[in-house]
């Protein structure tokens, strides 16, 4: 698919979806039914590989792609800190833990 066609294909699924209706005032509910779950109905809709299936469910999305994404910028939120307290930063471990070091050591 094209970015052309792909964005077009998101304009229609977003059209189709956003045209159902669910999305009424009266079925709005702050914890159940709100824009999240609208998000992860358009999601399944674009039957787009995993990001589909994972919209299965709040929790399956929100752990394949919220939190890595979140983690990763307290990761960088972290180092930021670190470098603006400090004017820069040295990381004295290495491993594959290298980002969970800067949120070990930031509050001490």
């Amino acid at each position: 698919m094209t970015d052309e066609s792909w964005v077009d294909y998101w304009d229609q699924t977003l059209d189709q979806v956003s045209k159902q209706e669910s999305w009424t005032p009266e079925k709005y509910n702050e914890e159940t039914f709100n824009c999240y779950t609208f998000v992860l109905v358009f999601a399944r809709c674009l039957h787009y590989s995993d990001m589909s299936a994972h919209a299965i469910s709040r929790e399956q999305f929100c752990s394949h792609y919220v939190t890595p994404k979140t983690v990763t910028a307290c990761k960088y939120i972290c180092l930021y800190r670190k470098i603006q307290d400090g004017g820069f930063y040295v990381n004295h471990e290495y491993d594959d833990h290298v980002g969970m070091n800067l949120l070990d050591h930031h509050h001490s």
